[in-house]
């Protein structure tokens, strides 16, 4: 029965990397072929090439100028070093590597949320739903269509194995030192390659690990509650995050310098007034893009309407079932707040005026890949609920398919409704790039 049961798990798996790997194709299969998009491609790939030319051994200055502005410590070079390596290791030429790079950045992440939410709610059918939902908002292609936004982009591969790793890191009891360990530098070393590949995508990751750990005293942890405890889980994400930052120490700390060189004039730290910012209704489909691009607005960004809806149901329904996905809203909601924190409350977004200059928009992160995860736990429980008539328990195998079938059932009817949300988007899909 055990054989038979890994069986299906294998199967159900490889089907649901299928499906997985066509939506992303239909959606970013642009990425792969024709134009690069958006105005930061091309300089990502600029500087892609000229590292190419000297990689491993890398000159201190930009070899065009000389002097003024530094070779390796003026950028962030993971996403950079990956298509380098991917052209060396292959019979792939720079260009296709970085396309190939670009358009795995949405594949790599579901997949990392199919694993994570198998491993926390035990539910394959929840884990395909919420890879399923992912590639399905405009804001998950946003970086890639719009903006160009390279990097960024890339840096959310590694975003859902911090979080497993560091989930996986606070579960493991104390007796098992050896295997916290081993979760302990696996987090680590994501979390550096996190960092590297784009530092505010670090940033908000680290954000997360503390909010993560605090919850996870609250709603997840067996056994009673005391400030002891929640004092040493806390500390948790501090190791971490401070192993992950001596893992690139050889590059963060001399970039952090030559920032406060190249910052004396206050140019790459302006006031919150400069900073563009998320309008919260755009971001909910409520406003279109007539409605919220502006002189201050940053670019249009919106959540697929049925991921928000079933969000919602989602987040209301774990009050009665479970509770850790009530962490994972908590989340998602205050990242999303984060976002327009300056603009909303000044006074307090300057007490760490730094901080919130170098995030800004980018601190949407977090959000992006648990609001599809808390979709995907609405889908399935109301249609365990639907189901609850259905007591008979010679009819548990065949409540369970039901179940299943009656999930999908429900996702498809509520793409097919609100396909044409936000306002704006009545002649075009509004999943995937924006205008599909």
């Amino acid at each position: 029965m055990r054989r038979l049961k890994l069986v299906f798990q294998g199967i159900y798996f490889l089907f649901a990397l299928t499906i997985v790997g066509a939506i992303s194709y239909v959606f970013g299969h642009r990425l792969l072929f024709g134009i690069i998009h958006g105005n930061d491609f091309p300089y990502a790939l600029t500087y892609t090439t000229w590292l190419n030319r000297f990689f491993p051994r890398m000159p201190f200055w930009f070899p065009l100028q000389g002097g003024g502005q530094s070779f390796v410590q003026s950028n962030q070079l993971g996403a950079y070093y990956l298509s380098i390596l991917l052209e060396r290791l292959s019979s792939f030429d720079l260009l296709q590597t970085f396309r190939l790079w670009a358009f795995l950045a949405v594949p790599l992440t579901c997949f990392g949320i199919y694993v994570f939410v198998w491993h926390k709610l035990k539910s394959q059918t929840v884990a395909l739903l919420a890879a399923f939902f992912y590639p399905l908002s405009q804001a998950t292609w946003n970086w890639l269509y719009d903006t160009g936004l390279y990097a960024q982009a890339v840096s959310l591969i590694f975003v859902i194995p911090v979080i497993l790793f560091f989930d996986l890191y606070l579960s493991s009891s104390s007796e098992d030192g050896r295997r916290k360990n081993i979760w302990l530098v696996a987090c680590s070393l994501s979390l550096a390659m996190l960092s590297f590949t784009h530092l505010a995508s670090g940033i908000s990751v680290i954000e997360t690990l503390f909010l993560y750990s605090f919850l996870w005293v609250f709603l997840e942890k067996k056994g009673g509650i005391s400030f002891t405890e929640l004092v040493k889980t806390v500390a948790r994400a501090l190791l971490v995050s401070g192993i992950a930052i001596l893992l690139i120490g050889f590059w963060f700390f001399p970039y952090l310098h030559y920032l406060s060189i190249t910052n004396r004039g206050g140019l790459l730290f302006p006031g919150f007034e400069a900073l563009p910012h998320f309008k919260i209704g755009g971001l909910l489909g409520i406003l279109g893009p007539q409605q919220t691009l502006g002189t201050e607005t940053a670019w249009y960004m919106f959540f697929a309407s049925p991921i928000l809806i079933w969000a919602g149901i989602g987040f209301i329904l774990a009050m009665f079932s479970k509770r850790l996905v009530l962490g994972w809203g908590i989340i998602a909601f205050f990242f999303m707040i984060q976002t327009r924190l300056p603009s909303l409350l000044p006074p307090l977004a300057s007490i760490l005026e730094r901080f919130w200059t170098v995030l800004t928009i980018r601190a949407i992160v977090p959000t992006m890949v648990f609001l599809p995860m808390i979709a995907a736990f609405g889908v399935e429980e109301l249609s365990k609920l639907i189901l609850v008539p259905l007591k008979n328990a010679r009819l548990s195998f065949f409540k369970d398919c039901l179940k299943v079938v009656l999930a999908f059932f429900l996702m498809f009817l509520s793409l097919v409704y609100f396909r044409h949300v936000p306002a704006g988007m009545e002649n075009y899909l509004g999943y995937g790039p924006a205008g599909f």
